[in-house]
């Protein structure tokens, strides 16, 4: 499932110990150790200060364990997307059932 995931920091990565910073030792860690336990990520965009997304393309169970380890210092939302060229799932399914 490829999704748009958008968050929020709630906390100040920029301060001395920041939770934040804690989690993303964890998350890094995850990552490196069980990457087939989180979905594919593009490179993040930030939009403001603490404020961004990316691309994110993974199982249901892929994408849960990436908004979990980053809930205790993010606010989050995944926003499903699909790509509309003629061989893609959604392409297909506009041809057969939105096309007029």
């Amino acid at each position: 499932m490829k999704c748009i995931w958008h968050w929020k920091w709630i906390v100040d990565p920029f301060e001395k110990n920041s939770e934040y910073n804690k989690v993303d030792a964890k998350f890094q860690k995850a990552l490196k150790e069980h990457p087939e336990d989180f979905p594919k990520l593009s490179v993040g965009m930030h939009t403001g200060r603490g404020v961004g997304f990316r691309l994110v393309d993974g199982t249901e169970e892929q994408l849960a364990n990436l908004v979990a380890i980053w809930a205790p210092v993010e606010d989050w939302r995944l926003e499903v997307y699909f790509e509309a060229n003629e061989k893609s799932p959604f392409g297909k399914a506009w041809q057969k059932w939105g096309a007029t």
